[in-house]
């Protein structure tokens, strides 16, 4: 949370310190104007890029999870028919 809100500062800082330039320095208003685009362009495809990464997480989990439910079924079913399968650890040899 907090790398967040600092992300916010540095960009509302940098962002703050162009728009000064662009209003009090009119020969470096194109230069400023340009910052300004381009940290916007930067925010939000940082964001993008992390709500991608987000949707790519979420989907490996949810693979996992399927995979757990699967194994356990083959599990249940093999201990129900008796079935050894050599990765008992509790068995009695």
């Amino acid at each position: 949370m907090l790398d967040v809100v600092l992300s916010w500062w540095g960009i509302g800082g940098g962002l703050a310190a162009l728009i000064a330039i662009a209003w009090f320095i009119p020969p470096l208003r194109n230069i400023a104007l340009a910052g300004i685009a381009a940290l916007g362009a930067a925010k939000y495809f940082e964001r993008r890029g992390a709500a991608q990464e987000r949707k790519v997480w979420e989907d490996a989990e949810r693979r996992m999870v399927e995979a757990a439910k699967k194994a356990r079924a083959d599990a249940e079913r093999d201990a129900e028919k008796g079935i050894d399968d050599g990765y008992d650890r509790d068995r009695k040899s």
